[in-house]
């Protein structure tokens, strides 16, 4: 531990508020919730990866967080771990619901196939590279939060209940978007692992996400359906520039001097937690 003292980065006006939400209101829900059918199925891929994801990603912080000496981060750290274990959870719920509606091999590539990646990266690799990975898992997810939260037409016309699950998942993954990141300055990190691990992860993700949304889609009939594909590709046209700027976010990662925080989406996060105290939900 190069520097225990490693002060936290939260902002002032930001909070890691762990939050449970009721959820039971997607049972029974639409089977394409989203207007496009690709889109739906791609964060459903995506959040198969959660469960276990969240879990590794407490264990490799956990590690560290008797070291550290600031006392705002030792905060951050347990805000941190409340709220992923809360949203592993959600998504377990989620993702079984999912599977119920006729895509049963999702529980088994959820149980077997993703948390079996999850274990031999504990066993095979050190410690300093398991929170690498969760620093790039977390700048991964964080980034499209911050685009679900700022581009709220990427939720246009998707099912309340959807939104609500994917909104408060994204306001809590930029409220703690940092704690990995701060923990791994103050284990002095290396520059060139993160960026490696970023490379090696993002593909890997990328090629497991298409992987599991062309595997519904086939079960659906519509791997091969022109319509549903030219309807994706309208869809991401019409949104290009949204697109182009949640990518430019990305790559921010690859700056040495980079920092979560330098990618300020407190207003969005503000938003939607005046919403919530309004109205007592999450969209």
């Amino acid at each position: 531990m190069k520097n225990p003292g490693q002060p936290s980065s939260l902002p002032a006006n930001v909070s890691i508020e762990p939050r449970r939400l009721d959820f039971q209101s997607i049972e029974g829900k639409p089977r394409y919730w989203h207007p496009v059918a690709v889109f739906t199925h791609l964060l459903t891929a995506a959040s198969l990866f959660f469960p276990e994801g969240e879990r590794f990603f407490v264990r490799s912080v956990q590690y560290y967080a008797g070291d550290i000496k600031d006392p705002q981060l030792r905060q951050d750290i347990a805000g941190f771990m409340q709220q992923e274990t809360i949203h592993g959870e959600a998504h377990e719920r989620y993702n079984y619901d999912i599977a119920d509606q006729g895509y049963p091999y999702l529980r088994r590539i959820e149980r077997f196939l993703i948390k079996g990646i999850f274990t031999l990266v504990q066993r095979l690799f050190p410690k300093q590279v398991q929170l690498a990975l969760t620093v790039c898992l977390e700048h991964v997810t964080a980034t499209l939060a911050g685009g679900l939260l700022k581009y709220q037409e990427l939720m246009e016309d998707a099912s309340p209940e959807y939104r609500e699950i994917w909104f408060w998942h994204a306001v809590e993954e930029s409220e703690h978007k940092a704690v990995a990141y701060d923990v791994y300055l103050a284990i002095g990190g290396s520059y060139w692992i993160r960026v490696s691990t970023l490379v090696a992860s993002s593909l890997f993700f990328l090629v497991m996400v298409l992987y599991v949304t062309g595997r519904m889609l086939k079960t659906d009939g519509l791997l091969f359906d022109g319509r549903t594909w030219r309807e994706a590709r309208i869809y991401a046209r019409d949104r290009r520039s949204v697109f182009k700027a949640i990518g430019k976010d990305f790559i921010q990662f690859f700056r040495r001097d980079f920092h979560p925080w330098q990618i300020d989406n407190r207003h969005d996060i503000e938003m939607w937690k005046k919403n919530y105290a309004e109205t007592g939900r999450a969209a």
